[in-house]
C-alpha cells in the first residue's frame, strides 16, 4: 500500500448525448510459453527498458499522458514525484491527506486504473473485477476470490448441465437424454503474435433407465484441444484449429477424432466467419455369420459426420454473446444451429444451444439419418470473468466438443456368399 499514488487524471466528463466517457482499459496480458523462451534468450539488456510484459501499474508509471511507453530508465520530468520507489505519471497532482501522506481516498491503483488507452473499446463493461469483493484467499473462500485467479487461469471456466441427442448410432431406436460436466481453459502460448492455446474435456452421462437399443447406460468423453487468435479491442480477424476425441461407449464401444477449424471477423460487437469440422479418424467392427447355405460378413463403421456452416455473431452490452448458423453437412444434408452465452453474475453464466443436421432424401425402407443435440449448461468462471469474457484475447475460442459439434455416422454394410458343396 502505498508503492504507487493514484493519478489525479480528470474523473470523465459526460458528453452532450448524457453518455459518459468512461476509460476503457486494455486487454490485461500476461507472456505465454513462447515468449518465455524467447525473453531467455534475448539479450538481458533489452529487459530494463521492456514495456509489453511489465505488470499494468509498472507499464502506467512508464507512461506519458498520451499513453506512450518510454524507458524505465529515462530521467524524471520536473513536475514528477516519486513515492516508495515508484515514478507518477508527468502532470498528475498528489492530494495530501490529514496525516501529512500523499495518497488517495479511493486507494492505491489497481491493475485496471491508469490513462486511458483511447484506441481500446468495447460492447460492454470491461471493469475491474473489484466486484468480488475481498477474502484475503483464505480457505474454501479462496475458491471465489479474484486475486488467486488473476492469472495463468483468469480464462478458465467449469461447466455443467444436461444434454439431449439422437443420431444413427441410436438405430432409430432411441433417444438420448443425459448430464454432462467438464472444464475448458485458454492461455497465452505466444503473446507477441497473439496466438493462444486452449484444452477441455467434456464428460457425459447418457440413458440413464433402460432403452430400446440396449440395456447399458451410455458413456461418452470428449477431449478438445488446439491454437487459436483472438482480435485485440474485439476488432479485426480470429481463426483457429483444434483437435476433437470422442470415446463413446453404448453399443459399441468405439473411438473416434475430427479436426474443427473457424475463421471470422470481428468489428463493432458484430462477427461473421465460417466453421467446419472434418473427421480423420473411423472405427470399424467386422462380424461373421455362418448358415448352412451362406456366409455374411458385416462391417459396422463409426466416424464423424463433417459439417460446414456459415455463422453470424453479436455481443451484448450486458456481456452475453449468441450466434446462428447454418450449412449442410458432408451427407448432402442441410445444418442449421445457434448457441449463446448470458452471463448472471460475476462468476456464473449460462450457455446454452443446439444443432440439427436436416438428413438428405432417403428411401421409405430405409431410417432417416437425423442427428440433432440441444443442451444447456451452468458455467463457473472463477477468474470473475463472466461479464467480462470478451475482453480477454485468449479466452477459449472453442467449445468443448460435445454431440452437436461432434455428431457420428454409423454405417453397416453386408456381403453374403453361399457355402461351398465341395
Amino acid at each position: 500500500r502505498g508503492d504507487v499514488v493514484r493519478s489525479s487524471y480528470a474523473p470523465s466528463v459526460e458528453s452532450q448525448d448524457g453518455y459518459s466517457n468512461a476509460p476503457t482499459t486494455r486487454p490485461r496480458r500476461q507472456p505465454g510459453f513462447v515468449d518465455n523462451v524467447a525473453r531467455q534468450i534475448s539479450p538481458p539488456e533489452r529487459t530494463d527498458s521492456y514495456y509489453g510484459n511489465r505488470p499494468q501499474h509498472a507499464r502506467v508509471a512508464m507512461a506519458d499522458q498520451n499513453g506512450a511507453p518510454h524507458p524505465a530508465n529515462a530521467q524524471p520530468q520536473m513536475d514528477s514525484v516519486m513515492h516508495g520507489g515508484e515514478e507518477l505519471p508527468p502532470g498528475a497532482q498528489p492530494m495530501h491527506m490529514g496525516n501529512g501522506d500523499m495518497g488517495s481516498p479511493e486507494g492505491e491503483w489497481s491493475d485496471s486504473d491508469g490513462p486511458p488507452s483511447g484506441s481500446c473499446s468495447s460492447c460492454g463493461s470491461c471493469s475491474s473485477c473489484g466486484s468480488c469483493g475481498s477474502c484475503g484467499c483464505r480457505p474454501l473462500c479462496s475458491l471465489f476470490c479474484c486475486g488467486c485467479w488473476d492469472e495463468w487461469l483468469q480464462d478458465f471456466s467449469a461447466f455443467g448441465g444436461v444434454q439431449g441427442f439422437k443420431g444413427p448410432v441410436d438405430q432409430g431406436l432411441n433417444g438420448d437424454f443425459g448430464f454432462h460436466e467438464g472444464i475448458n481453459w485458454g492461455s497465452p502460448l505466444w503473446d507477441a503474435m497473439g496466438i493462444g492455446a486452449q484444452i477441455g474435456v467434456n464428460v457425459e452421462q447418457s440413458d440413464l433407465s433402460r432403452t430400446n437399443a440396449s440395456d447399458l447406460h451410455r458413456n461418452q468423453y470428449f477431449f478438445t484441444a488446439g491454437l487459436f487468435h483472438r482480435p485485440d479491442c474485439a476488432w479485426g480477424w480470429q481463426g483457429g484449429l483444434v483437435f476433437d476425441y470422442l470415446n463413446d461407449s453404448f453399443v459399441d464401444d468405439f473411438t473416434i477424432s475430427q479436426i474443427r477449424g473457424d475463421l471470422g471477423y470481428v468489428f463493432n460487437c458484430h462477427e461473421v466467419g465460417f466453421w467446419f469440422t472434418k473427421g480423420v479418424h473411423d472405427t470399424k467392427f467386422t462380424t461373421i455369420a455362418t448358415t448352412d447355405t451362406e456366409i455374411t460378413t458385416s462391417t459396422t463403421t463409426y466416424k464423424p459426420i463433417d459439417l460446414y456452416a456459415i455463422y453470424y455473431g453479436h455481443r451484448f452490452c450486458n456481456g452475453g454473446e449468441g450466434r446462428i448458423w447454418g450449412g449442410f453437412t458432408g451427407g448432402t444434408g442441410g445444418l442449421v444451429g445457434a448457441d449463446f452465452s448470458i452471463p448472471i453474475s460475476d462468476k456464473l453464466s449460462i450457455d446454452s444451444g443446439f444443432n440439427y443436421a436436416i438428413p438428405h432424401t432417403v428411401g421409405s425402407n430405409q431410417v432417416p439419418p437425423e442427428s440433432w443435440n440441444i443442451s444447456i449448461s451452468l458455467v463457473w468462471h472463477p477468474g470473475c470473468r463472466a461479464r467480462e469474457a470478451y475482453c480477454s484475447p485468449y479466452r477459449p475460442l472453442f467449445n468443448v466438443a460435445d454431440n452437436g459439434s461432434f455428431m457420428v455416422d454409423r454405417q453397416l454394410r453386408s456381403t453374403s456368399v453361399p457355402v461351398s458343396t465341395d
